[in-house]
């Protein structure tokens, strides 16, 4: 069982945070990311910094060893499995802390983000994940439609007060900077098996992040919105364009069929019968947003997003075919981790505390 500790029982063996970087060939992005690391305001506590190298043919080590000179903190894994899935479960699996940041490489985190993160959960023990604000740092000027679309880009703003998050909005966390309790992950069988892929090479599925985030709430924990916890999300110029948009929305669309059987516990029906009230109402927004944009260019480019997450959705359903019996009870929430997972997780780990 997973030992709850403090920031003042925190050791440098068993640091209290644990910032996740997963990195593919991104070594200028990742050298500014440990900059800011560097930059940190002192925490009461230790932490730890894990690169994760997803397979990386540029500089990205020599990025690491040079500044580990002056991060002691800092580690270098590899993960040869592609796939920004498969480096988060590796960079969780090597973490030496009970709370994970999870910092993309183009991530620059205000110099109070860690000192922030963990005051706000010593004094929320029900919370069990987190997002903040992301500020897009485009890469180059973004024409309208584009930042009028920053959610795609993971922008997200959602009020200057924290506030706990219910109902759909909880699924509104973003991937760069969630913070989560590492114990109710493990217990949720996230290590031993994923539903969403993430990022593999230049295919753009979404969803990885979600799935953490439902599968902490599914179990009792609460999820939280902390503006205080602020960073800059930096978009490469390459990505600033309608194609790479119409991309993300496809990968958004794959996700969809995988996540709504995490949303809550219930059938194979029940979920067939939700999404398909998805599809028909996506279909007649699409319908709707055709129509106007004969004389509209905005509902012209929204009609093709819909379409395009549309699109993914029906090709996102064959990943559910594959589940096996097990994996698909577990996934709808039908059943318990099984008991042959590795000590510590699903029945090794306390239920959520009350927020009381």
């Amino acid at each position: 069982m997973f030992e709850i500790q403090t920031p003042s029982t925190a050791t440098a063996e068993s640091p209290i945070l644990s910032v996740v970087i997963c990195t593919y060939n991104n070594a200028a992005g990742l050298s500014e990311t440990l900059r800011h690391l560097q930059t940190q305001r002192p925490v009461p506590g230790a932490w730890e910094v894990i690169v994760v190298d997803n397979n990386c043919s540029d500089d990205t080590a020599s990025v690491v060893a040079a500044q580990a000179k002056a991060m002691p903190e800092l580690r270098h894994v590899l993960e040869p499995r592609q796939g920004l899935m498969h480096a988060r479960t590796c960079g969780v699996s090597t973490s030496r802390g009970q709370i994970v940041a999870f910092v993309d490489d183009d991530n620059y985190l205000s110099e109070d983000w860690l000192a922030q993160a963990l005051d706000f959960l010593h004094h929320h023990p029900a919370c069990g994940a987190f997002g903040g604000t992301v500020e897009i740092l485009w890469g180059a000027p973004p024409p309208p439609e584009i930042v009028r679309r920053a959610y795609a880009y993971a922008g997200a703003e959602m009020g200057g007060e924290a506030r706990r998050l219910d109902g759909q909005d909880r699924w509104q966390v973003r991937g760069a900077g969630l913070v989560c309790r590492k114990a109710p992950l493990i217990a949720s069988g996230w290590l031993d098996w994923q539903l969403c892929a993430g990022r593999v090479g230049l295919e753009c599925m979404a969803g990885d992040d979600t799935e953490i985030v439902m599968r902490i709430a599914r179990q009792g924990w609460e999820v939280w919105h902390v503006p205080q916890c602020k960073l800059q999300h930096a978009i490469l110029a390459r990505r600033i364009n309608i194609d790479y948009l119409r991309a993300l929305h496809y990968g958004f669309g794959l996700a969809d069929p995988l996540l709504f059987g995490l949303r809550d516990r219930g059938t194979f029906l029940r979920w067939a019968v939700r999404f398909l009230r998805f599809c028909g109402h996506r279909f007649l927004l699409w319908l709707g947003l055709w129509i106007r944009g004969w004389s509209d260019s905005e509902s012209r480019l929204e009609a093709v997003l819909v379409l395009t997450t549309l699109r993914g959705a029906m090709n996102g359903v064959a990943p559910i075919a594959r589940l096996t019996p097990i994996q698909r009870s577990l996934w709808l929430g039908q059943s318990e981790t099984p008991s042959e997972n590795p000590p510590g997780s699903a029945r090794a780990i306390e239920p959520a505390p009350s927020s009381s």
